[in-house]
């Protein structure tokens, strides 16, 4: 079973099935940005909370030069917390516009005044201006999803939410996936605090079966579920190692 490079959003853009995430620390992660775009990856994905996005930004700029690439070779997504501030990414970045903007964390203050509300009409207004083409939401339950999707002219693309074998979310994704919305899986190998998904004994026998990494099956499992995935690390062969789950990975996890 193969799994596609992209998947169509609702309104008609295609996002990289594969994305490299950079929550790390501003003084490495340039260089594992770097790294990531010279073996393949297309897709970075950002948060103004992870207080990197000037690093990222000039790595982003480094590797398109260095490579020949142009801004439309790259997806690059970033999320915001509030309103107030959600033109700053563009800044940090020093990009002309977002492939996808994303609300980090549904937030109210008042039950009538919903504050995700607010960021998302605020959001639409970015798509207007052309500095973003698609908005989304992450962190949302069905019921958050519904919200928006009541209040919203223009309809997210994507709900990033974290799914593992750990914390499979099928409900969440199938409420989703019937509103045409696709789901983005972050710490799709498991969680810092929990037991390590790469230890699990069922997970080293398939890898170990098919002479993958303990990772590339997290990683391969979760693309089959059809979910866009986000992999980070800033170690060289790891980056190599997560990227490689696509071409010539051919076997189908059950």
């Amino acid at each position: 079973m193969s799994v596609p490079r992209y998947f169509t959003l609702n309104n008609g853009e295609k996002i990289p099935s594969i994305g490299f995430g950079t929550f790390a620390p501003a003084n490495v992660v340039g260089d594992a940005v770097c790294h990531a775009i010279e073996i393949g990856f297309r897709h970075i994905d950002c948060a103004m909370l992870y207080e990197n996005e000037k690093e990222i930004g000039a790595a982003i700029a480094k590797s398109m030069k260095l490579r020949g690439l142009d801004r439309g070779d790259i997806f690059v997504t970033s999320k915001v917390c509030t309103r107030c501030v959600q033109r700053l990414s563009l800044k940090h970045l020093g990009l002309k516009y977002l492939d996808l903007y994303l609300i980090h964390l549904p937030t109210a203050f008042h039950t009538k005044n919903m504050e995700s509300n607010l960021q998302q009409r605020a959001m639409e207004g970015l798509v207007a201006a052309g500095l973003v083409k698609s908005i989304g939401v992450s962190n949302f339950n069905g019921k958050q999803v519904d919200r928006i999707l009541a209040v919203c002219s223009i309809k997210p693309v994507v709900n990033q939410i974290e799914v593992s074998v750990n914390c499979m979310n099928r409900k969440l994704i199938e409420h989703c996936q019937s509103k045409n919305i696709q789901v983005e899986a972050y710490a799709p190998i498991g969680s810092p605090g929990i037991p390590s998904l790469l230890e699990e004994p069922f997970v080293k026998k398939i890898a170990t079966a098919h002479k993958k990494t303990p990772a590339q099956v997290l990683l391969r499992h979760a693309l089959q579920r059809n979910l866009v995935v986000l992999c980070k690390s800033v170690t060289p062969s790891r980056i190599e190692s997560n990227f490689d789950v696509s071409p010539g990975f051919f076997y189908h996890i059950y």
